[in-house]
């Protein structure tokens, strides 16, 4: 990207004004040899100025051959004595003899360095007219970038500053430019990113400051609290990233290629997180980064230019944390997270990745810090701290069952978590509609262990049941027991003990209720009444003996009463009466005795009637 007219203008005007300084006499400087054969070469250097600056500023951008007319100027300037010996000796007010004399020397002008006077800022895309600009960018993987910009402007221009104060989600963006040894044009986009902060401090005299704290723009992914769910374990890595981005218009995301149809590690809850904590979690549990580079978000890495960095213009580290080696450099040419580096040593070229990067402004000039790690493959080769969610963990969230069934010999329900996770809300978080209902098999708790002893309840559809996270693994969460249902208040009163039983379709819509027991006894007790009552048959059996005790004992029956045994006999200790409205019958196909101790009477009516082959009375 080329810079302005006006950008190039004021660079050549600038170095015209400390190239004048320094073969005119600098005042300030001790020694009459600093000017003792300079008058010629300020001649000379005044010619190529004004060359130079003529076919430059005529046209719209500066082209190759421009740069490289500017470049060689100034490359046969250096390379005269007196004009070395003349910065050496006292040319203190000059920027480009500070420049050279601080790095040792070097062919490194301020053409080569990135100066903050030619930085370009901007708010809402418009550049603005800043004035001792200092700033401070960090970047790190897994986080948002940082700007810290501090400047004065005019004041005639306060309202304009003040107007960011008043409005929302203005975008502030810093490209840096210079001009390569090689006379190329070279633009470095080093922040792009919405203004958190502003301050605009306005002053009586020519000239106002301001402060700015700003984040990249993937703090958008970071204002609200979050409750969903992505419990269908056939998800992809990047159908979930694609259902989150398609709220942020204003963000562009780009995906890893090895993360494209990847299955989700586990089912996943977004409980009570923003997008960018729930993704930089899902992320990590594959260990991939997430990474902000620019306006965009990198989920994993970004296929992107290469560029190359010989490491003996820098200051080179090498370090190892536990497991992770990693590269600091420390120099002039700054690099954004994710960006690729193929650095240039002595004896080997390695291609790493920018873990993480600061920058900052030092005698105008921008320094640059950053780590770098090492690619295995297309993977990074480190090994990213574990992200856990501590809301999470030992956290319980209602849900709605669908269905009950088992798996694997497993008793599970599929659950609806839509009400309860909206219950969990407040006005600075949102829920959504869970989208992946009765998909996913919990397991529950009960009342029993795999030898069958013991009571235990089963959860119904639609029954509201609590779902528990034991810890930060969404994949082991299980259903604790139901809750918050309508018309459980009957389970409050310790006097009553009951099962209340919807129809079943296979009862022909009648409550089924079927009570097995495998132990030796069973007892039953109360203190007022027992019933059993039935619509139909009540059948009651047993193999050996059935004794029924009582004070008193009635038997009534609307029809016929039968018993029938292989012998029977009735025993009372006082009276003994059959009453019949009709007849009695005592029938026997072999002997019927009827007799009593002290007397027998049988009668009545009006007639008695005996028969027989033979008869006896007494």
């Amino acid at each position: 990207m080329s810079i302005k007219n006006k950008s190039l203008k004021e660079l050549i005007e600038q170095d015209k004004k400390e190239q004048r300084e320094l073969y005119g006499g600098n005042k300030s400087s001790s020694g009459s040899s600093v000017n003792k054969d300079l008058p010629e070469n300020q001649q000379e250097i005044q010619e190529r100025l004004n060359a130079l600056r003529g076919d430059a500023l005529n046209s719209g951008d500066r082209n190759s051959e421009g740069n490289s007319a500017v470049n060689n100027a100034f490359s046969n300037v250096l390379s005269k004595s007196n004009f070395v010996k003349g910065m050496a000796a006292g040319a203190a007010g000059s920027g480009l003899a500070n420049n050279i004399v601080a790095n040792n020397n070097r062919d490194m002008t301020d053409y080569v360095q990135y100066q903050v006077k030619n930085a370009d800022i901007t708010i809402n895309d418009e550049i603005l007219d800043l004035k001792d600009v200092d700033f401070k960018i960090r970047k790190i993987m897994n986080k948002h970038d940082v700007l810290e910009l501090n400047f004065n402007f005019f004041t005639k221009d306060a309202d304009k500053y003040k107007g960011y104060v008043y409005t929302l989600m203005n975008t502030i963006g810093i490209g840096l430019n210079r001009v390569k040894e090689s006379g190329e044009d070279d633009f470095k986009a080093v922040f792009d990113g919405i203004i958190e902060e502003i301050e605009v401090i306005q002053s009586k005299g020519e000239l106002s400051s301001g402060r700015i704290l700003a984040y990249s723009k993937s703090i958008l992914l970071d204002k609200v609290l979050k409750f969903r769910t992505f419990t269908n374990p056939e998800l992809t890595v990047d159908g979930v990233i694609n259902e989150i981005a398609a709220e942020y218009t204003d963000v562009v995301f780009h995906i890893d290629d090895s993360l494209v149809g990847k299955p989700i590690p586990h089912i996943l809850f977004q409980f009570g997180e923003t997008d960018f904590e729930f993704l930089n979690r899902m992320l990590n549990i594959m260990n991939y980064g997430l990474t902000t580079h620019l306006g965009s978000v990198v989920c994993g890495l970004l296929e992107l230019t290469v560029y190359d960095l010989p490491v003996e213009t820098e200051i080179y580290t090498t370090i190892r944390r536990d497991k992770n080696l990693s590269y600091k450099i420390k120099g002039t040419n700054p690099f954004n997270v994710v960006e690729k580096v193929n650095m240039i040593m002595e004896d080997e070229e390695a291609v790493r990745v920018v873990y993480s990067s600061d920058m900052w402004i030092e005698n105008k000039t921008v320094q640059c810090e950053m780590v770098l790690v090492d690619l295995n493959d297309k993977q990074l080769r480190h090994d990213f701290p574990l992200i856990i969610n501590e809301k999470m963990s030992g956290s319980a969230v209602e849900a709605k069952v669908v269905e009950v069934g088992g798996e694997n010999g497993i008793a599970t329900v599929t659950l609806d978590f839509t009400d309860g996770l909206a219950r969990l809300t407040d006005r600075k978080s949102q829920a959504y509609k869970d989208n992946y209902a009765g998909i996913f098999k919990f397991p529950y708790t009960t009342m029993y262990s795999s030898t069958n002893s013991g009571m235990f309840v089963t959860p119904e559809a639609n029954d509201v049941v609590s779902v528990y996270f034991p810890n930060g693994n969404d994949s082991l969460a299980y259903v604790q027991g139901c809750v918050n249902n309508p018309g459980n208040e009957r389970a409050s009163n310790p006097n009553v003990r009951n099962y209340t039983l919807g129809g079943d379709d296979n009862a022909g819509g009648a409550p089924l209720f079927n009570f097995q027991l495998s132990s030796n006894s069973f007892n039953v007790s109360t203190t007022d009444h027992v019933g059993l009552s039935s619509k139909n048959m009540m059948n009651i059996s047993t193999s050996e003996q059935l004794v029924v005790n009582s004070n008193n004992r009635t038997v009534t029956t609307k029809g016929n009463s039968f018993e029938e045994a292989d012998s029977m006999c009735m025993i009372s200790k006082s009276k003994t009466s059959v009453i019949s409205n009709d007849s009695v019958a005592v029938v026997s196909k072999n002997k019927v005795t009827v007799g009593g101790q002290s007397s027998t009477n049988v009668g009545g009516g009006s007639f008695t009637h005996i028969t027989g082959k033979a008869a006896k009375l007494n």
